[in-house]
């Protein structure tokens, strides 16, 4: 957010926040987080079990937050657990 003389920001690297995010390819949401280990890897978690969901798939922000639009690309999914 800015505005003539100030401007707030927040880093997606902060291990108090969850980010609205979704799987771009099906439209799913979730909570993406950051667990304070490496930073190049997130968590993104309550994503229905029924998803369809496959390593490789892009997840981009989900729009709800204040802080982060809808339709950023936030990264791709590595792994499934």
């Amino acid at each position: 957010k800015v505005s003539k003389n100030y401007s707030s920001i927040i880093s997606i690297l902060n291990t108090d926040i969850k980010i609205n995010a979704k799987i771009k390819n099906t439209n799913h949401f979730g909570s993406i987080g950051w667990n304070g280990k490496k930073i190049n890897i997130m968590t993104l978690e309550d994503i229905v079990s029924t998803a369809n969901i496959s390593v490789g798939d892009t997840i981009i922000s989900g729009g709800i937050s204040s802080y982060f639009p809808s339709d950023l690309r936030i990264g791709k999914i590595i792994s499934l657990n």
